[in-house]
């Protein structure tokens, strides 16, 4: 037949390394799984636009307790009904401007003082 003991051992390892490498890839999908059953923004994903998600998440790496609030905001709208099913990037940073107490103000610097656009306009009017 032709095979020789190295040869036999030379397959046996083939076979051992490709049985490794399998347990280690269903290691890896296990933990990847692990993970997506205790994150909630993972859950969320399919509710959110592509851009909504990637805002929040962007937001959840610089803000993460802004981002967490976020995230309860857009469930309890979404449970409650009030907010259309795939939530756009808008509505996420609306609710973000509304969580952090930011108002949508525009302020003019004009000769060393910083003031409001209606102010500015009212001096002019």
């Amino acid at each position: 037949m032709g095979s020789s003991p190295d040869d036999i051992e030379l397959i046996k390892k083939r076979k051992m390394l490709q049985l490794m490498k399998q347990q280690i890839l269903r290691q890896l999908k296990e933990a990847e799984k692990k993970q997506a059953k205790g994150d909630i923004y993972l859950k969320l994903k399919p509710f959110l636009t592509e851009e909504a998600f990637n805002y929040l998440m962007k937001m959840r790496r610089e803000k993460r307790a802004t981002a967490d609030e976020v995230v309860k905001n857009i469930v309890y709208g979404l449970l409650s009904g009030v907010l259309p099913a795939p939530v756009d990037e808008i509505t996420v940073e609306y609710i973000e401007r509304k969580v952090e107490g930011r108002t949508g103000r525009i302020l003019v610097q004009r000769r060393g003082e910083l003031k409001s656009l209606g102010e500015v306009l009212r001096e002019e009017g």
